[in-house]
C-alpha cells in the first residue's frame, strides 16, 4: 500500500511526459527480440523462473548478456522482481546475497533519472527488510544530485513524501526492549559504564542494530542532499527514534555532531533534549558548561526529561536515558538541600516518573527507577518530603495519576512513608496520612492485597513503637476491625 501522498508522485514519475510506454516497439505492432531470440516479456519470464529456483548466478549472466532494449522494455517489472527476491532472501536468511546486489547495481544503470526514481520510490514503499530499504536508499542517494534536471514540484514532493517516509519506517521498527532477557537485566549497568566510564570498551553491536544505526546515518545524508528544511522531522527522529533506541556512546557522539552540522547549515542550534544531556556525560563535543550549580543543572535537565517521559514511559531505552541523566544530576546535590518552597516545581516530573516504577516492560530499569525516585526524595528537606509523598498519594487516589497496578504503587508509597518515621515531621503527619489511607477501599480483597498488607504492617509498626496510642485505637476500631468483619 502506497504512503499518503506518494500516489501522485509515482504517477508523475511512471508516466513519461510524451505519454509513451517502456515497450515502445509494441506500439508498432511487433515485439523486439534480444540476441537469445527473446522478447522483453519472455526475458522477464526467464528471469522470474531462475529467481524462483534461487539460480542467482544465471540471473546475473542473463542480465549481462541481454540487449539494452530487452531490459528497458520490462525495466520496472524486472527491477521489482529482483528487489523483492533480495528482500525476501534477506528476511529468511539474515544475509544479503552479493550476486543479487550486483544484479541490482547493473539494473540501476538503465533508464532515465525519472524512470529510476519511479521504480526506486515504488519499491521502497514495499520492501520489509532494512537491508533492501537501504540498498534502494543508496541508489536514491546517488541519483538526488541529478534531480536538478527535474521540475521544482517533483523535488518538493521528494522532500515532503519520500524523506518523511524514512522516519515513519524508523518509528515502526522501534521496540520496547531487547528480545534477550539477560541483555535486559544487564542493560542499565552497561549503559552507565559506557557513558560514565572513560575506559569502558563496549562489545560490538549485533548486526541488526548496526544496520539500523547505519540506516539513520544514510537518512541524515539524504535529508541533507534533498535540501529539506523540515526540522520537525529531525526533532521526531531525536525524540521518537534515537531516544527509544540503544545507542553506544561513540555512535551517539557521531549522531550529535552530524545533526549539529545540519542545524548549523540553517543558522539553527541543536534543541536541548535528553540525548544532548546524555551525550554531554562523556563527549567533549557539545558538552554543557560545568559552571552551573548542581541544583540549577537539575532544573535545566528537568524540561527535556519530562518531555521524554511524555514520549514513552514503557520504552526501556528511553527511560534508561532519563534515569542516566537524572541520577547524574542527583548525586551532586546534597541530601535535604532542596527547600519546601521548591517542591511544587518538581511535582509534575515526579508524578510522571512514578509511572515508570510500575512498568514491567522496563525490566531491571524499573527497579532502578524506584531507587532513583527514593534518591530524588532524599534531596528535599523532610517537610518537603512529606508534602511530596502525600500529594502523590492523593493524586493516585483521585485518579490524577493513571496506574496499571494502583494497589502495588500505593503500597510502595505507604512503605516509603513508614521508612521515614524517624523524622518528627512524618510522625506529626500520621493522623492526616491515615485519613488518606482509610478513604481507599477495594471491592475485592484480592484486588488490593498488596495495599492492605502494607497498611497492616504500618499499623503493626505503630503499635510496636507505641506511637500515638489514640491513633492506633482509632485505626483498629474504624479500619482494621471492619475489615475483619467483612
Amino acid at each position: 500500500m502506497a504512503l499518503p501522498g506518494l500516489e501522485s508522485l509515482l504517477m508523475y514519475l511512471i508516466v513519461p511526459e510524451d505519454q509513451t510506454v517502456y515497450a515502445s516497439s509494441d506500439d508498432e505492432g511487433e515485439a523486439r527480440e534480444d540476441q537469445n531470440g527473446w522478447t522483453g516479456k519472455e526475458f522477464l519470464e526467464e528471469i522470474l523462473h531462475r529467481l524462483t529456483g534461487k539460480k542467482y548466478d544465471e540471473v546475473h549472466g542473463l542480465v549481462i548478456a541481454a540487449a539494452d532494449h530487452a531490459i528497458v522494455d520490462v525495466y520496472r517489472e524486472l527491477f521489482q522482481a529482483v528487489i523483492d527476491e533480495y528482500d525476501k532472501d534477506f528476511v529468511e536468511s539474515g544475509i544479503s546475497d552479493p550476486v543479487l546486489e550486483n544484479v541490482l547495481i547493473l539494473l540501476k544503470s538503465y533508464g532515465t533519472t525519472k524512470d529510476k526514481l519511479a521504480i526506486l520510490l515504488e519499491c521502497s514503499n514495499g520492501v520489509n527488510s532494512w537491508k533492501a530499504f537501504m540498498m534502494l536508499g543508496c541508489f536514491v542517494e546517488e541519483i538526488i544530485p541529478e534531480m536538478k534536471d527535474l521540475n521544482e514540484h517533483f523535488i518538493r514532493d521528494i522532500r515532503e513524501v519520500y524523506v518523511p517516509s524514512w522516519v515513519e519506517r524508523f518509528e515502526k521498527n522501534v521496540v520496547l526492549n531487547h528480545p534477550d532477557n539477560q541483555i535486559n537485566r544487564e542493560y542499565f549497568s552497561n549503559l552507565e559504564a559506557d557513558y560514565l566510564n572513560e575506559n569502558y570498551s563496549p562489545a560490538l553491536p549485533d548486526a541488526s542494530s548496526d544496520l539500523f544505526l547505519a540506516a539513520v546515518f544514510m537518512f541524515l545524508r539524504i535529508f541533507t542532499l534533498s535540501m529539506s528544511k523540515n526540522y520537525e522531522l529531525l526533532d521526531e527522529l531525536f525524540d521518537k527514534v534515537l531516544s527509544c533506541t540503544h545507542i553506544q556512546s561513540h555512535y551517539m557522539e557521531a549522531f550529535i555532531m552530524k545533526l549539529d552540522e545540519i542545524y548549523k547549515f540553517s543558522n539553527r542550534q541543536l534543541p536541548l533534549n535528553t540525548l544532548i544531556l546524555v551525550n554531554s556525560l562523556k563527549s567533549k563535543f557539545y558538552s554543557l558548561p560545568q559552571v552551573f550549580s548542581p541544583e540549577y543543572y537539575l532544573k535545566l535537565a528537568l524540561g527535556p526529561l519530562c518531555y521524554s517521559l511524555h514520549i514513552s514511559t514503557s520504552n526501556m531505552f528511553n527511560i534508561g536515558y532519563v534515569v542516566l541523566v537524572l541520577r547524574n544530576c542527583l548525586v551532586s546535590i546534597e541530601n535535604e538541600s532542596i527547600g519546601r518552597n521548591q517542591w511544587t516545581f518538581f511535582l509534575e516530573f515526579l508524578a510522571n516518573f512514578l509511572i515508570c516504577c510500575e512498568e514491567s516492560t522496563l525490566c531491571r530499569v524499573r527497579v532502578v527507577c524506584m531507587d532513583t525516585f527514593k534518591l530524588f526524595l532524599l534531596k528535599f528537606e523532610p517537610v518537603a518530603q512529606v508534602l511530596v509523598i502525600r500529594k502523590l498519594f492523593d493524586m493516585i487516589r483521585k485518579d490524577e495519576i493513571q496506574l496499571k497496578f494502583e494497589a502495588q504503587l500505593l503500597a510502595w508509597i505507604i512503605d516509603l512513608f513508614r521508612s521515614k518515621l524517624n523524622y518528627e515531621v512524618f510522625r506529626r503527619e500520621l493522623g492526616f496520612f491515615w485519613g488518606d489511607m482509610v478513604s481507599i477501599r477495594y471491592s475485592y480483597l484480592s484486588d488490593g492485597l498488596q495495599y492492605y498488607l502494607s497498611v497492616f504492617i504500618f499499623a503493626q509498626e505503630l503499635a510496636l513503637r507505641r506511637m500515638n496510642p489514640e491513633l492506633i485505637l482509632n485505626i483498629y476500631k474504624h479500619f482494621l476491625q471492619p475489615l475483619q468483619v467483612s
